[in-house]
C-alpha cells in the first residue's frame, strides 16, 4: 500500500515538474526554412490562387496555454520583388490590427501590435524576416488579460533561419 502510494506521489510530482514549453526544430515550406516551436505544432498548406500549380504559403501552430505561437511562410512569385511582398505583409498586418503608425517595422525587426480578437483583445509580438526566395512571418499572440510570455516569444521571434 506503502509503495502504491509512494508511486502516485512520485507520478503527481513528475508531472507538475514537466516543462511547459517543450521546443523542437520544425522544418516548414518543403525544407525552406527551419522554426523552433515550444510544442507540436499544426501544419497547413494555403493555396496562393487557382489551380493545381499555384504556390501555397506554409503555415504552422502550435498553442501553449493562452497563447498562440504561429509562423507564416510567404513564398516570392518570380514576378515579385521580395521588398514589395514585405510591404505588402507588414502593411496588411497594421491595416488588420488599426495601427496607425507612420513608419513600417524594418526586415527582421520584433514589433507588437494589439488588436481585436474573435473574443478579446490581444497582443501580439511578430517578426517578419525576408529572405530570397520568400518571407518568414513569426507571431506570438496573447489575450491582453493573460501574462505576455516574453522569453518565450523572444526565443520564438529570434530563432528563424534558412534550412540547411
Amino acid at each position: 500500500m506503502r509503495i502504491g502510494l509512494a508511486m502516485i506521489s512520485v507520478m503527481w510530482f513528475l508531472l507538475g515538474c514537466s516543462p511547459e514549453y517543450n521546443w523542437r526544430n520544425v522544418q516548414m515550406a518543403e525544407g525552406a526554412v527551419e522554426q523552433i516551436f515550444p510544442a507540436s505544432p499544426l501544419h497547413e498548406q494555403i493555396p496562393m490562387g487557382q489551380g493545381a500549380q499555384s504556390p501555397a504559403y506554409s503555415v504552422a501552430s502550435a498553442k501553449v496555454r493562452e497563447t498562440l505561437f504561429m509562423a507564416t511562410w510567404v513564398p516570392r512569385l518570380p514576378e515579385q520583388h521580395i521588398d514589395d511582398v514585405y510591404e505588402h505583409v507588414v502593411d496588411g498586418i497594421l491595416q488588420r490590427a488599426g495601427d496607425t503608425r507612420t513608419t513600417r517595422p524594418s526586415a527582421g525587426d520584433v514589433f507588437s501590435v494589439q488588436s481585436q480578437g474573435r473574443q478579446n483583445a490581444v497582443r501580439t509580438d511578430l517578426r517578419v524576416q525576408v529572405y530570397g526566395t520568400g518571407l518568414l512571418q513569426l507571431s506570438v499572440s496573447t489575450p491582453l488579460d493573460q501574462p505576455f510570455p516574453e522569453e518565450a516569444a523572444h526565443e520564438f521571434l529570434s530563432y528563424p533561419r534558412p534550412a540547411l
